[in-house]
């Protein structure tokens, strides 16, 4: 492997390691099988607040999902245009 593909796995933890630590994972954080049952307890206000935060962090989450697929492609910035078409 190349050292700019191990490089770019590097880049490819911090990205990930950013979204797990992004806001919304942080009170809500538990098996996605759980999280139903813990949502259905919660308040009105609360699960509404609680979609608010999701919905606003989607695109941003989505924005660096993005970002990590060009890397693991090679695609990206760094990486110049695709070697293989």
């Amino acid at each position: 492997m190349s050292r700019d593909r191990l490089e770019d796995l590097g880049r490819l933890a911090v990205i990930i390691d950013n979204i797990l630590d992004h806001e919304i994972f942080t009170e809500e954080r538990m098996m996605a099988a759980d999280f139903e049952n813990w949502f259905q307890s919660q308040s009105p206000e609360k699960r509404q607040s609680v979609l608010d935060r999701l919905a606003r962090a989607i695109p941003e989450i989505e924005q660096k999902l993005e970002e990590a697929v060009k890397i693991a492609k090679g695609i990206d910035a760094l990486n110049g245009p695709p070697r293989y078409a």
